[in-house]
């Protein structure tokens, strides 16, 4: 969506799929480690980490959205240079209550 963020990349859309995965398999190991159970299986990291890539992106658009409505450049100036704190976190916005969701589907006693 150049129009609306046009300094992002595919690169940067792979490489932020590929994070999310590595991180939702490092929390699980985590989790294991620390608890002594499987929480979720592969086939449940490999789908989280998926759809918390794409959902993470639509967040940042639609931060980057209101920014460009609002013709601000930065959302604040505590972090100078990354689009202030809104930026660090607008992807968990979205993916936040996505995995909630999940959790509700996969654990519906919850």
């Amino acid at each position: 969506l150049p129009q609306i963020s046009p300094n992002k990349t595919w690169i940067g859309t792979f490489a932020g799929y590929l994070s999310s995965i590595l991180i939702v398999f490092l929390f699980e190991n985590c989790y294991q480690t620390f608890f002594d159970c499987n929480f979720f299986t592969y086939f449940d990291i490999l789908i989280l980490g998926t759809i918390f890539g794409g959902i993470g992106q639509l967040g940042d658009f639609f931060e980057s959205m209101i920014k460009r409505e609002l013709n601000v450049k930065d959302s604040g100036t505590i972090l100078r240079g990354h689009g202030g704190v809104l930026d660090r976190f607008d992807s968990l916005f979205f993916v936040i209550p996505t995995f909630y969701l999940f959790l509700l589907y996969k654990f519906p006693i919850l």
